[in-house]
């Protein structure tokens, strides 16, 4: 295994953003919900487990569940940053650069994330299929808003989080499609290499080529309503795999120029394909926010002058 970087100074409740961010999110009903004890006991467990591993930690650790339940409450409060944000960049009407209160939005957001990351980053991996892709996909999402790349490296290497997704070669299609969205999405959060928006494009192309097959083969000994319901979480999957495809032709070819309204389009009927569960609404929300902030990223790159200008 690639040793993990030597523990990072930061500052024991993360980016603190804005004056008053912070404070305002410590002090959201969600949060204040839990006793004040139970939050200080958490957020220490988080620093501990961290500084021990860099990854994910033991499920056996006594303090999981306080971690775990703080986290929680984070995710409910963020959303008063998040989903300004992301309406704010919905592409409807809106040009793709940032619209006049995004100086605010953003960084306050930031700081946002970087708390959340800060707990969700040592709670233990969710497992196989699904719930581990989701899982995945929300920590590296939190790790993207919040500016904390670096430490999403670590814990990719620490808690190789993309092993339990592996699809074996008999492998249904259902398992086959997490495992490649999972590569293709740290592809694009956590690029390691230059080649690594190639691969996703790969990726992304054999999805397409075998998912008539795979589909097929997946619900055809199903019953009518167990069918109905597959076809659901696959149509969650398919709208988290044309955001990616969406994305990475921005990034690489700067089109298409609405990019904004393709990735709220394609996030908005993930999430409603999803009602219900509210892990997977979570874990989309901030894959759209981190989706936006790159496209964003990649647009003021564009918008840089040149030397001779």
């Amino acid at each position: 295994m690639t040793p993990i970087s030597p523990t990072k100074a930061e500052t024991p409740h993360g980016n603190p953003g804005p004056p008053g961010v912070v404070s305002a999110l410590d002090g959201h009903w969600a949060v204040t919900a839990i006793d004040a004890h139970e939050r200080a006991r958490a957020l220490a467990a988080a620093q501990r487990l961290w500084s021990a591993k860099h990854g994910p930690a033991n499920p056996n650790d006594e303090d999981i569940p306080a971690v775990s339940v703080l986290a929680t409450a984070y995710d409910v409060a963020a959303l008063d940053w998040l989903d300004p944000y992301v309406r704010a960049f919905s592409g409807n009407g809106t040009p793709l650069s940032s619209p006049p209160n995004a100086e605010t939005l953003r960084p306050a957001l930031v700081a946002v994330a970087a708390r959340a990351f800060q707990l969700h980053r040592v709670l233990p991996l969710r497992g196989r299929g699904e719930a581990g892709l989701i899982g995945l996909l929300h920590v590296a999402s939190l790790a993207t808003v919040g500016d904390r790349r670096a430490d999403l490296g670590d814990w990719l290497r620490a808690g190789d989080p993309l092993a339990p997704l592996k699809a074996d070669p008999d492998a249904d299609w259902a398992t086959v499609l997490t495992d490649r969205l999972a590569h293709v999405w740290i592809d694009l959060l956590a690029p390691a290499r230059a080649t690594a928006y190639r691969r996703a494009v790969t990726r992304l192309g054999a999805i397409r080529e075998e998912r008539e097959t795979g589909e097929t083969a997946l619900l055809s000994p199903l019953g009518a309503d167990e069918a109905a319901a597959v076809r659901f979480r696959l149509f969650t999957l398919y709208h988290i795999a044309d955001a990616a495809a969406a994305l990475i032709t921005y990034l690489t070819r700067s089109e298409p120029g609405d990019i904004l309204r393709h990735l709220n389009l394609h996030f908005t009927v993930a999430r409603a394909a999803a009602s219900g569960n509210a892990t997977v609404d979570v874990a989309l929300s901030w894959l759209h926010g981190a989706a936006v902030m790159l496209a964003q990223r990649r647009t003021e790159q564009l918008a840089l002058p040149g030397l001779a200008q």
